[in-house]
């Protein structure tokens, strides 16, 4: 399925190599050009872990000048050579991360455009009764929406909610008070309800907090906390931000920084889910 990328990309490093490149001129076309070849079908598929080392070892003989079969000493690893130049790297792309970074924008575009038809077809057929981030993969799933979910298991730790109206958000499982580190409130008191919503606490003729139930079921931490976010008037539809960027939104950028970070650099390849972030973060 994926050998067409696999050939445009040696037929563009077969065709450079017969030029006399300086080492700053591969660097540019690298980056350019070769990582660029399957740019696209990366926003859609999970492409398989033997294509993408396939065509890291192609971009690294052509880096190193090797030809054929000769040996070239490795003067550092190639996931080392990913990383920034500031760190010691060379800043190219590690194929695994960018991949999930770009298959992630899939699930901002499900959250944040909920009446696309790539949406609705979508919701319709895996999740009719919650959202993409408690989705599951399901029974039989199109390799399409697997690549998706193992992509949004990456993310899924960078996602919190932006107040609104509160009715969407509950008080003390879901990640909401935006000024704090791992954005959790701090346990549960006995006798909370668990699945009590935010909305409860907003006095809903002010448009403000209540600041009588802040004082009862929060920490002096998070009342402070809380009771300094603004709300937004009129109270509208509390809504999922992306807490790497100032806007709120989704970049496949911040996205690839936070998993490459997760995932390690010696487990580029590896597609199972490392520690939840979420139970990190309440651990600090």
């Amino acid at each position: 399925m994926f050998e067409e990328i696999k050939e445009r990309v040696r037929k563009k490093l077969k065709d450079w190599k017969s030029r006399t490149l300086s080492q700053a001129g591969k660097e540019v076309m690298i980056k350019a050009m070769a990582q660029a070849q399957f740019l696209y079908p990366m926003t859609v598929f999970l492409i398989p872990d033997g294509t993408l080392m396939e065509i890291q070892r192609m971009i690294s003989s052509f880096w190193r000048g090797q030809k054929g079969k000769e040996a070239k000493l490795h003067w550092l690893k190639w996931e080392d050579l990913c990383d920034d130049k500031e760190y010691g790297g060379m800043g190219f792309k590690d194929l695994r991360t960018f991949n999930l970074a770009m298959l992630g924008k899939q699930v901002w575009q499900i959250l944040s455009r909920p009446n696309s038809l790539m949406a609705r077809t979508l919701k319709a057929e895996y999740f009719p009764k919650s959202d993409v981030l408690n989705a599951k993969t399901g029974y039989k799933p199109s390799f399409i929406w697997r690549s998706i979910m193992t992509a949004k298991e990456k993310i899924i730790g960078g996602f919190r909610w932006r107040v609104g109206d509160g009715n969407s958000i509950r008080v003390w499982e879901d990640a909401w008070i935006l000024v704090k580190i791992y954005c959790f409130a701090d346990p549960q008191p006995d006798g909370m309800d668990s699945d009590e919503l935010v909305s409860s606490l907003i006095d809903k003729d002010n448009g403000s907090w209540d600041e009588s139930k802040l004082k009862e079921k929060f920490s002096r931490l998070d009342y402070e906390l809380i009771s300094k976010t603004s709300l937004r008037t009129p109270l509208c539809r509390d809504e999922r931000v992306w807490i790497d960027s100032d806007d709120g939104n989704y970049y496949v950028k911040s996205a690839y920084y936070r998993i490459r970070e997760n995932l390690g650099n010696n487990s580029a390849y590896s597609l199972t889910v490392s520690m939840d972030e979420l139970e990190f973060w309440k651990a600090l």
